[in-house]
């Protein structure tokens, strides 16, 4: 059960990330788009906490970048055994991965955002 909960995770971390580098690139304010998300019908508790974290940039691991990875590994071992794909989760590990590699492997997984900036030509520091 814990790999199919961290499955959802992992893929709404990086969507996560992703919306929040689009609508930085198109303008909108870092804590206007974490308020609102966090006020939406998407706002589980955990997006709230996540939410809460990123809007002071905090990136203190709850679960470093190194061990979703594991955790990944075995997801998709476990769908490779079981015959199913898992395309999205594919693409999350090797993003993980390159943040492993980029030094932010003791980080929270949340670091994933800092990734997505750079590769979106943003700033990766706070938002003040």
């Amino acid at each position: 059960m814990k790999l199919v909960v961290n499955a959802i995770i992992v893929s709404t971390a990086q969507a996560t990330a992703e919306a929040l580098a689009l609508g930085r690139k198109a303008g909108l304010e870092w804590d206007t788009m974490l308020d609102t998300l966090a006020h939406s019908t998407i706002a589980s508790p955990w997006l709230k906490a996540k939410l809460a974290l990123l809007k002071q940039r905090d990136f203190t691991p709850t679960m470093t970048t190194r061990l979703i990875l594991k955790d990944i590994d075995l997801m998709l071992a476990a769908a490779q055994a079981n015959g199913v794909e898992m395309p999205l989760t594919t693409v999350t590990r090797e993003l993980m991965r390159t943040l492993m590699e980029e030094g932010h492997g003791e980080e929270d997984y949340m670091s994933i955002v800092k990734l997505v900036e750079k590769r979106s030509g943003l700033s990766t520091d706070r938002m003040d």
